[in-house]
């Protein structure tokens, strides 16, 4: 169980940075084309939903680690 969390705790920041990555992206495409409409399409809400969960599921999971580290 502590191998399959510790590899959690390992992917978890790493997806959270790509998809910042692919929203950064997708917002300077949308300033220089605006007609493309990148950040009002399904594909990049549902990506954008996925990125709030694991933000959220990132910043608890660092918070009980801190948490633990500390008694």
């Amino acid at each position: 169980m502590k191998k399959l969390t510790g590899k959690i705790i390992f992917i978890l920041p790493n997806m959270v940075v790509i998809l910042s990555l692919i929203f950064i992206t997708l917002w300077i495409l949308d300033i220089f084309n605006p007609g493309m409409n990148f950040l009002g399409n399904k594909i990049s809400s549902a990506l954008l939903i996925i990125f709030f969960v694991l933000s959220l599921i990132n910043a608890i999971a660092t918070i009980a680690l801190e948490r633990k580290r500390e008694e």
